[in-house]
């Protein structure tokens, strides 16, 4: 952008509504509704606000330097600020599926039921009428996880019918159970497969896993369902005894493995929830988050400023984590969280239709939203944080937020620190 596009008599139509919060030396200036910021020093900021208060290009440059003249003007323009373009709330309707609690493998870390109670399923004929009454109710993507989601004895005319359907399919798998016939039946019919790969060699998988042999097994899977063009991604969710070790030997396989799958992202857990053998303190789990986010980084120098782009670029304010969008259990039952052993269920799809589960669950995304929760409400960036997890959240007796969140103001620093090393992606 030059000074000759705009005119040197430009003025900038300001909203005064706009929050100003400084931060470590710099000024950033949040949109009331939307995600969008700028972010300016010192001498910047003086420059907006004398735009602010009415003044042209032309009456600026009179008193500071082109280049902060420039450079907020560029900003301003460039991030498409002033725009009155119509504000989108981002909500999705996702379907999160767990097809079977059955599964091949015994996992420590395991917060589902695994094979061990609760293994009542739905039929086949259940689980396509909720896919076509998803699709019809304009769902998008479906994500299938058990249990180990092979072993239920539909699998296959499930995936296929949601692609006949034209939905996105995930499906969470330890990986063990995929075969060459299996691969090409299934071979342009899901988006993703996300394989559970939770060690560096045999030793470390097995003491995950509990079984002998299990990391080459599925190393061999990962390379086979590569070969057949699979999108595959890893998640990897390490045991707390002996974290900074396994951490360590995990970042030397890390660099190799992506070296031999640069399109294979690895994913990790940065907490342990309660499972089969969990149940560590809030500070332990605190170390844990502690270790694994240097595993990461060393994987991925860039990866918090990477992964924050990621979630917000061309996206409306976001007012939830997501909780509220439905998840089915295997026998139908159905939740507002994936994490469903941590919850109650909010009704069942064998006594209420889809669309009726699926408005409830709006409610509570509504009634636990950033803009009806306290401190979210009063939160200047609560749009682009999104307000975190509601699993942390408390319920209260005030009438006006019945729901409650401890946001330290450590943690507000930090995505602060986000939003100004994140600035430049921003650019339209």
């Amino acid at each position: 952008m030059s000074e000759a596009e705009l005119g040197l008599e430009y003025i900038f139509d300001i909203s005064p509504n706009n929050h100003v919060i400084e931060h470590n030396g710099y000024w950033l200036v949040v949109h009331p509704e939307k995600v969008k910021w700028l972010v300016f020093t010192q001498q910047e900021y003086q420059v907006y606000k004398f735009f602010s208060d009415g003044y042209s290009i032309s009456a600026a440059l009179q008193i500071f330097s082109e280049e902060h003249v420039v450079r907020v003007a560029t900003e301003i323009i460039a991030k498409d600020f002033l725009s009155l373009n119509k504000i989108v709330t981002s909500v999705e309707i996702d379907l999160f599926i767990y097809l079977t609690n059955r599964c091949n493998l015994r996992c420590v870390h395991c917060y589902m039921f695994s094979g061990e109670i609760e293994k009542a399923e739905l039929p086949l004929a259940g689980w396509l009428t909720v896919i076509e009454d998803y699709a019809a109710i304009g769902g998008k993507a479906i994500t299938f996880s058990g249990g180990e989601p092979l072993l239920y004895p539909g699998f296959q005319e499930i995936i296929e019918y949601a692609h006949i359907k034209g939905l996105k399919t995930c499906v969470l798998s330890n990986g063990l159970l995929w075969t060459h016939s299996l691969a090409q039946q299934m071979q342009g019919k899901i988006d993703e497969i996300q394989i559970s790969l939770d060690g560096y060699d045999d030793e470390s998988y097995g003491k995950v896993r509990n079984i002998h042999h299990g990391f080459s097994d599925v190393m061999g899977k990962i390379s086979m369902l590569h070969d057949y063009g699979f999108h595959i991604s890893l998640a990897v969710t390490p045991l707390y005894g002996g974290i900074s070790k396994f951490c360590d030997e995990y970042l030397e396989f890390g660099k190799k493995f992506m070296k031999l799958y640069p399109d294979i992202h690895i994913g990790f857990s940065f907490e342990l929830i309660p499972g089969r053998n969990i149940s560590i303190s809030k500070s332990s789990n605190q170390m844990y988050t502690s270790e694994i986010k240097k595993l990461v980084e060393g994987l991925y120098p860039n990866y918090r400023i990477d992964n924050f782009v990621e979630n917000l670029q061309g996206r409306g304010r976001i007012i939830s984590c997501g909780f509220g969008n439905l998840t089915l259990a295997s026998n139908g039952d159905a939740f507002p969280c994936n994490r469903i052993c941590e919850l109650q269920a909010i009704g069942s799809i064998l006594s209420s239709s889809l669309s009726e589960l699926v408005t409830l669950g709006k409610k509570m995304m509504h009634d636990t939203s950033v803009d009806n929760t306290f401190p979210c409400s009063k939160c200047e960036i609560k749009y682009i944080c999104g307000g975190g997890c509601r699993l942390q959240y408390k319920k209260t007796s005030d009438s006006e937020f019945p729901y409650a969140f401890e946001c330290s103001k450590v943690d507000k620093d930090q995505f602060l620190e986000r939003m100004i090393l994140a600035n430049e992606y921003f650019y339209l």
